[in-house]
């Protein structure tokens, strides 16, 4: 591959037959300047003339393969003679994992405080985050309505410990919830610090849910940072 720099921007190139050179690159800058590079007429620019037939050079050139050493060979030999003891170790030790995530999964769901309503039709995504160094923090809020319908009437709750927060809002009815559009909500946070709650952090649960209902279509619970420092 052959290449070469212009000193000025290219406005205009072509390739063809140029007074009696057949192979000519003619190129035209913003100056108005013409610039003609003529290809030699005994240079070879078949592709597959110029490779070379046959297997590459680094076929022949042998593997750098490390000896086996007498720990290898030893490690080796009780693989194939205990195969069976460790096939029987390595299973018993996923099960043992595939029963901890099990026990997980319903310690989860039975530490649940609020029942959780969600359909086909009408599903409510939430994520949260916090931020600020306090006393005075936000909860960052990200809503989704992943139903196929407009959802209307929907409240938020915050519970929380008002020994250790203060919310001015605690409730608030959400706008329409339009399908498959993510909505932001921030709540403003005060943490009260006393000789309590110096060495602590609180959490505070989100729950979002029908007001006509009542229904719980989620919640999720934030972790609180310390409110002193």
């Amino acid at each position: 591959v052959s290449s070469f720099n212009m000193k000025q921007t290219v406005t205009g190139i072509q390739f063809g037959t140029y007074y009696r050179e057949n192979n000519c690159l003619i190129m035209v800058d913003t100056n108005g300047g013409l610039y003609v590079k003529a290809l030699r007429r005994k240079a070879n620019i078949c592709v597959e003339k110029a490779m070379t037939l046959g297997p590459p050079k680094e076929q022949d050139v042998p593997l750098q393969i490390p000896t086996k050493t007498k720990l290898y060979v030893e490690n080796t030999q009780r693989e194939r003679d205990k195969a069976t003891d460790m096939h029987r170790i390595f299973q018993h030790d996923l099960v043992r994992l595939r029963l901890k995530v099990a026990e997980s999964y319903v310690k989860l769901i039975t530490d649940k405080p609020f029942e959780t309503y969600a359909n086909d039709t009408a599903s409510l995504k939430i994520d949260a985050n916090v931020a600020g160094l306090g006393p005075n923090f936000r909860i960052r809020l990200r809503i989704l309505n992943s139903g196929e319908t407009v959802m209307k009437d929907i409240l938020i709750v915050a519970k929380y410990n008002a020994e250790n927060f203060q919310i001015r809002q605690p409730a608030m009815t959400l706008p329409l919830l339009l399908p498959h559009i993510e909505f932001k909500h921030e709540i403003p946070v005060y943490g009260i610090c006393d000789e309590k709650n110096s060495t602590r952090a609180g959490t505070i649960l989100v729950i979002i849910g029908c007001k006509k209902t009542f229904k719980t279509f989620s919640s999720v619970k934030v972790n609180m940072p310390m409110t002193c420092g």
